[in-house]
């Protein structure tokens, strides 16, 4: 958002092309890989990281992470 970084309309651009159809990247890893979200019927709301270095059509470098957006963030923290 504005004229960050790593804003999101630069993301957008960016990661048009490169990840799977149905998902946008929300965060990034120190690795420059990405954290992406569903937003098509099949993976609607669903986090997937995508890593940039095993680059193969399809699904074949995402990786689920969580089904929705509240336990992917509680999944961030240990329980104490």
């Amino acid at each position: 958002i504005g004229s960050m970084y790593d804003n999101l309309e630069k993301k957008l651009d960016i990661f048009d092309e490169i990840l799977e159809i149905g998902f946008i990247p929300i965060a990034d890893d120190p690795s420059g890989n990405q954290i992406c979200i569903g937003i098509n019927k099949e993976y609607l709301g669903q986090i997937y990281h995508w890593a940039h270095d095993e680059e193969h059509d399809g699904m074949e470098n995402m990786y689920f992470l969580s089904s929705n957006f509240k336990d992917f963030l509680d999944s961030l923290y240990e329980d104490q």
